[in-house]
């Protein structure tokens, strides 16, 4: 009986040993699941659960770790680094991101003994590389801190909170920003998810009051809505959301919105070159507005996130996607691009050298070649510091989580006291040619007339009277006249002097960017004259045709207004301006659908636009309709959205000139 009993409390002992290694196992298994899935704020739980119940601490440690610092909360992860390495780890790269967070703390010394240690017996080739870069970047860090500034950083107190506030931008009078406010919690990090709101703009630096949602229309409570930038007229804006796989997005991508007749926000739309297997986000619209600035980690960079531009239309179409190039995107991350009124682009970067975290940078092309530069104190810290935009030549905002906020990401407000010394003076000269099309060189057209307007084509109004009128020399060749910085205008020419006849073309000529840095060497003069020059090209009249962008609804031909915009910016005004030409419309559709179907349909939305412009005065026998429907594919053999977006185009074909 004695014998019984004791097989059945070893019994229990063992089933109950059993049960606790079990439990261990799940909930490490668990925790192991959340880190695949982001879900970091719910794995550390698990790891927590799993190492009370007695698992490994070598494992446990370094996932909570991990997690707090893939959920960018690195004074978190320090603590954890280290009991993991006093565990025995066997992870590798413990020991490097241990060196991380020690920078990112601002502990330089103790950071370079690891970094020294892990550059000789590290196993991952990468991180022995970055650990050997961050070696000589360290010792360059003594010299930065102690550099002269005459900068003063304040915290906008009134708008920071607890949560994390970032990404400002001053819009119509209000500072709208992101901001973690939300009421659902995203389980990536804990913290609610990421909202877009705005403050009243009363104050630069103090905000009083409670900011507010900013728009009800694109606020969607579970998913993120982060980084705005608006169109120069106010337009549309773009921004970042991801959140929510039950809506088929797995990725972060970039949504445009357009403004209503009535002042609000209309539905998001995905924007077309968004890429559904690729991270896009922190938008950002130059000054012109012609070039989208984003970052993404899509194929075709140099690695991790890199930053990309695209073309954009003034209806807010972006294509040719292209990346910035090796001189500024490195193998790690590059983040929230901003280019500012003197061209010069800034962005965040923890593949260039820095303090730790995220560092500010600026890039400046000067004769042909980037330079690119860390902003150094105040603007960088040990933490990240990231998300730049000026308000005024000397004054602006960014966003840091660095020590004295309060808490998580700020907004911080920055004025610059530097002396300034230089005056410049800007002049430019045109020419007008037409461009050989066998040798592509350019053929002066001497004696054409050159109008220029202050303005942009979309804001220049009927009757409205040029600043200068010149007539081209000899050589095609306007003397140059003087320009005025951050002023747009417009450069129409036209020739009727030549036997061939010419379209008369108008191009926006805008002084955005074209500052000159005062920082630059090569200006050592009080006053400066800057030489500026731009060449205006003709086309001759026969076989010439271009393409608008008029979008329509699903299977309908009414001119929207995005589309009526399209018209009176690109087919109205080149009507206008050469008002003796008959032109076609053509519409063309894609392959989807039935042939006589598109063809039906391509009929009716050639015919919408031409009774469109008929209506703003152009002489019905100028213009024709025509339908092609699937019948001249652009791209045959389209795919994607945006290939099949490309062959649905309407065309502006020279039919010939009208008899006088």
């Amino acid at each position: 009986m004695n014998k019984i009993k004791h097989k059945i409390i070893v019994m229990g002992c063992l089933l109950a040993s059993l049960g606790f290694v079990t439990s261990c196992s799940s909930n490490f298994k668990l925790g192991k699941k959340k880190y695949d899935l982001h879900e970091y704020h719910e794995a550390i739980k698990y790891f927590e659960k799993a190492e009370a119940s007695g698992h490994p601490k070598k494992e446990t440690h370094f996932y909570i770790a991990e997690s707090y610092r893939m959920s960018n909360q690195m004074r978190k992860a320090l603590p954890f680094y280290q009991k993991a390495i006093e565990a025995r780890s066997r992870e590798d790269e413990a020991r490097f991101h241990y060196a991380e967070c020690l920078k990112f703390m601002g502990k330089y010394k103790e950071a370079h003994v690891l970094y020294e240690k892990y550059a000789k017996t590290g196993k991952n080739y990468k991180l022995r590389k970055k650990a050997r870069t961050e070696i000589k970047n360290l010792e360059k860090l003594e010299s930065m801190v102690k550099e002269e500034h005459h900068y003063t950083v304040t915290n906008c107190e009134g708008l920071n909170t607890k949560s994390a506030e970032f990404s400002p931008m001053i819009h119509k009078g209000k500072m709208v920003f992101t901001s973690a406010r939300k009421e659902t919690v995203f389980k990536g990090n804990g913290a609610a998810y990421l909202g877009i709101y705005a403050h009243d703009f009363n104050h630069p630096t103090k905000f009083t009051g409670e900011a507010k949602l900013y728009e009800d229309d694109i606020h969607h409570e579970t998913e993120h809505d982060a980084s705005p930038t608006f169109a120069r007229n106010g337009s549309f804006m773009i921004f970042a959301r991801s959140g929510n796989k039950k809506k088929g997005r797995r990725t972060t991508d970039l949504f445009i919105s357009r403004r209503q007749a009535d002042g609000t926000w209309g539905e998001a739309e995905l924007l077309e070159i968004s890429s559904d297997k690729a991270w896009d986000a922190c938008p950002s619209i130059s000054p012109d507005g012609k070039r989208l600035y984003f970052s993404s980690d899509r194929k075709g960079g140099a690695g991790g996130n890199d930053i990309w531009v695209a073309n954009l239309t003034s209806s807010g179409r972006a294509y040719g996607v292209r990346n910035v190039g090796r001189q500024i995107n490195t193998n790690h991350s590059e983040k929230f691009p901003y280019v500012d009124n003197k061209g010069k682009l800034y962005f965040s970067s923890t593949g260039h050298w820095g303090l730790g975290g995220l560092d500010l940078f600026v890039a400046t092309r000067r004769n042909g070649k980037v330079e690119v530069k860390n902003m150094g104190v105040p603007f960088n810290s040990p933490a990240d510091d990231f998300g730049i935009i000026y308000n005024t030549d000397s004054t602006g905002y960014f966003s840091s989580d660095r020590e004295g906020g309060k808490g998580g990401d700020d907004i911080y407000h920055f004025l610059d006291q530097t002396p300034k010394t230089k005056t410049f003076n800007y002049f430019l000269a045109i020419d007008v040619a037409v461009e050989d099309t066998v040798t592509q060189e350019d053929i002066p057209l001497p004696g054409s007339k050159v109008e220029v307007y202050e303005g942009t084509i979309a804001s220049i109004k009927k009757g409205s009277k040029p600043i200068h009128i010149f007539t081209a020399d000899a050589k095609g060749h306007v003397k140059e006249f003087p320009v005025k910085v951050k002023t747009d205008y417009v450069i129409k020419a036209g020739n009727n002097v030549s036997k061939v006849q010419y379209i008369t073309n108008e191009e926006e000529y805008s002084m955005l960017g074209r500052e000159a840095d005062q920082d630059d060497p090569k200006y050592k003069k009080a006053v400066n004259d800057i030489h500026l020059q731009t060449t205006v090209y003709l086309k001759p009249v026969l076989g010439y045709e271009f393409e608008a962008i008029i979008f329509y609804d699903f299977a309908r031909w009414e001119i929207r207004p995005d589309a009526a915009k399209e018209l009176d910016e690109r087919v109205l005004t080149f009507l206008k301006n050469n008002p003796k030409l008959i032109v076609e419309l053509g519409s063309h559709t894609d392959a989807r659908g039935t042939d006589q179907n598109n063809l039906i349909l391509s009929q009716k939305r050639a015919k919408s636009a031409v009774d469109y412009l008929i209506s703003k005065g152009i002489d019905p026998d100028r213009i024709k309709a025509k339908g092609y429907g699937e019948t001249d594919l652009k791209i045959k053999e389209a795919k994607t959205e945006e290939e099949h977006q490309a062959n649905r185009r309407t065309t502006v074909k020279v039919l010939g000139i009208m008899s006088e």
